[in-house]
């Protein structure tokens, strides 16, 4: 059974920036597609903060950084940089699951072509014999 978005460790490092429960929430709420589709395969995900120009305002202050570990693979660490927070937020999270979704396919390929290989070479070792023959 694969774990539900609420079992999934989800760390949030607020750096520099003080967090909120509404903005907890609000990553939570945008990573439960990605869990929903990748929880069984994934073990955790961090996500930091950062207000990159400090006390200074501009474009694209707020940044977020967001690191799944996908399991057997090294992290997947995403970036995104907006004018909020929320925002930030959002496009990191469909960045996420962008990477999430190539690191799962090529595991899922790799996996494939190891079956078919396997398979390949049973079949031809069970027609040896009776070419022997």
């Amino acid at each position: 059974m694969p774990p539900r978005a609420v079992d999934l460790p989800i760390h949030i490092k607020p750096g520099n920036l003080q967090t909120s429960a509404a903005i907890e929430a609000w990553v939570r709420r945008k990573l439960v597609g990605v869990f929903r589709r990748y929880g069984a395969k994934m073990t955790a995900i961090e996500v930091h903060f950062e207000d990159v120009n400090g006390t200074k305002h501009g474009d694209n202050d707020a940044r977020c950084v967001m690191e799944a570990r996908v399991n057997g693979r090294e992290p997947v660490a995403v970036r995104a940089r907006a004018d909020d927070l929320y925002a930030a937020i959002d496009a990191a999270a469909r960045k996420l699951d962008a990477a999430i979704r190539r690191v799962v396919e090529r595991i899922d390929t790799q996996a494939r072509r190891r079956f078919r290989q396997h398979r390949a070479g049973d079949v031809g070792r069970r027609r040896s014999p009776a070419k022997d023959a």
